[in-house]
């Protein structure tokens, strides 16, 4: 509320952002350091977004130690959750979904003739599901990933906290319906930024937004396309050795 803006301009402009769900979540993500290092890379495209193998595959060319790519029936239940366990960074490119009363979650694969998905679900990250190797980073690279139910007290029960909650130390989530294509390049300008630029995650995030504003006149006049996704955590990790997080 103090820190202002300019009235023709995003906020963004000036300054990253990054969210804190709760002082317990908080407490919980200082007990250990995050790590950094190989992770994992699940995507389940379909008819309608098959944009996400080309996103997943971006992502693991900037990303080569992301051994782990799991794409569409491939990414079975137990491998994927195998791999999380010792993931230090994991990215799902997929489909979301908002439930209340725990239900909200993300579909890793589907069988349309069975009627069956593969789902990872916010009751499962609150209750059984653990990143035992404290990773820095998941990005929820689908629709409505940050939103939360609404409740009396000023709990935050959603995708982002569970996944917090589960040992992830930063979470990248969307705030609404997110556009495929937009989604896939700002995904590709932030690993970028991380990889290659050596940005801390909420300047990779701010400077990835940027570059998606700049990248088409259909995008840079509408919120919509670069503003979706937000950065929620405590971001201990540090950007590359010897750099000046601030620089690029």
């Amino acid at each position: 509320h103090l820190i202002g803006f300019a009235e023709d301009e995003p906020i963004i402009k000036h300054f990253p952002a990054r969210y804190l769900p709760s002082l317990q979540i908080f407490c919980l993500l200082r007990r250990k350091p995050s790590q950094t290092g190989a992770g994992c890379i699940i995507v389940n495209p379909d008819d309608a977004r098959p944009s996400l193998i080309k996103q997943g595959q971006a992502i693991n060319a900037i990303r080569p130690e992301d051994t782990c790519l799991f794409i569409g029936r491939n990414a079975m239940r137990e491998d994927a959750l195998n791999a999380l366990q010792t993931a230090r960074n994991a990215h799902f490119a997929c489909h979301g979904v908002f439930e209340p009363n725990l239900k909200s979650r993300l579909i890793l694969a589907q069988y349309p003739l069975q009627n069956q998905e593969i789902t990872l679900s916010v009751r499962e990250l609150f209750t059984t599901v653990r990143f035992n190797n404290q990773p820095r980073l998941a990005v929820l690279s689908a629709c409505e990933t940050a939103q939360i139910q609404e409740t009396e007290t000023d709990e935050y029960m959603g995708l982002a906290s569970g996944f917090l909650y589960a040992g992830a130390h930063n979470v990248i989530a969307s705030l609404w319906p997110v556009e495929a294509e937009a989604t896939q390049i700002l995904m590709e300008y932030f690993y970028r930024n991380v990889e290659e630029g050596c940005l801390s995650l909420p300047d990779a995030l701010k400077h990835a937004q940027e570059q998606l504003r700049d990248h088409s006149g259909k995008y840079k006049h509408n919120p919509y396309y670069w503003a979706g996704f937000i950065l929620i955590g405590e971001e201990s990790g540090q950007a590359c050795e010897g750099v000046n997080p601030s620089q690029g």
